[in-house]
């Protein structure tokens, strides 16, 4: 296969197990450095290539061991490296050479591991012809781009994980500012449990905190309005009864309005106008027969007027 030779003299060692999407290879003894390097070649995150019959396998290197050590270095230690599979070349006449995710063909037992070429690195980390954003370089190469799939990142689960101190909340932060940076209209919702977010989106987002944020009344359960209207109210279970028909009333009734055929319930978390709620209230205290206690009525109106005051008190005090 012309363009998939193997540099022979980048050897790593063999294949001396394969599962799943891992395989296991065992380290030759005396493996050559990088150019410009000192150490060996094995190390955590180095992309590898296994060739196969018809394809070449790339993994990472995900875990390094030395199952049964030495008292001294050089005693003739067994090296192991773990190999998480992520993609191959295949070279079909048709479509020439790229790579894919997932493997179709896999490596087998003896075949060589070898770092993976400058050529292979451009080959896997070329510029992706779907929607993509750069976020940096490639740290086996500096000289190559980095992107990310945005469709495929953002349109899945994924996750960013690593250990205290590792980079994740920077990592986290330059992946978003990218994105943003070529999607000049997206729209991104970060919750900041730990408010470490901010500094980095200040220059191009809306922080809400404790003093800026605003729930509008209607996604309150009912609960929670009735504790916020009626706390300390005497006779709190006749007017909360009465408060809890006419909030339902008047969701209905705008949903109606709305041309929105649904199913409304008391916690359905639709919009509902105050406006309406003050004029139910009328419209039933006035319609009551007589002798027919009124009291309820005026003292939820007289509630929810007070709470529209204080709601609206900073606003007034300007």
């Amino acid at each position: 296969m012309d363009g998939l030779e193997v540099e022979t003299s980048r050897k790593l060692g063999r294949i001396v197990a394969v599962e799943g999407s891992q395989a296991i290879v065992l380290l030759e003894d005396k493996q050559k450095p990088m150019a410009g390097r000192t150490g060996k070649l094995a190390q955590l995150g180095t992309l590898v290539r296994m060739p196969t019959s018809i394809s070449v396998v790339f993994g990472i290197i995900s875990a390094l061991d030395i199952p049964m050590p030495g008292q001294e270095p050089d005693q003739g230690e067994i090296e192991l490296a773990e190999i998480e599979l992520v993609g191959e070349i295949v070279e079909r006449a048709s479509d020439g050479r790229h790579f894919q995710r997932g493997i179709s063909i896999f490596p087998a037992l003896g075949e060589s591991v070898f770092v993976a070429a400058p050529t292979d690195l451009a080959l896997v980390y070329a510029a992706p012809s779907a929607a993509a954003a750069r976020i940096g370089t490639v740290h086996q190469d500096r000289s190559l781009p980095a992107f990310i799939l945005t469709d495929e990142l953002l349109g899945k689960h994924f996750a960013v994980l690593g250990s205290t101190g590792t980079g994740k909340s920077c990592a986290v932060a330059l992946i978003l500012r990218t994105i943003l940076a070529h999607n000049q209209k997206g729209h991104v919702l970060l919750l900041d449990v730990h408010n470490e977010y901010a500094p980095a989106f200040r220059d191009m987002a809306e922080i809400l905190d404790a003093g800026t944020f605003e729930l509008p009344y209607w996604l309150l359960t009912f609960e929670e309005l009735e504790e916020i209207v009626l706390g300390g109210v005497q006779e709190r279970a006749v007017v909360g009864a009465l408060l809890s028909d006419l909030i339902l009333n008047a969701k209905r009734l705008f949903a109606d309005n709305s041309g929105r055929a649904q199913t409304v319930a008391l916690d359905t978390p639709v919009p509902y106008r105050m406006s309406d709620i003050d004029r139910l209230i009328d419209a039933t205290a006035g319609s009551l027969n007589k002798g027919a206690d009124p009291g309820p009525y005026m003292t939820l109106k007289t509630r929810l007027a007070l709470d529209l005051i204080l709601a609206r008190m900073p606003e007034l005090l300007v």
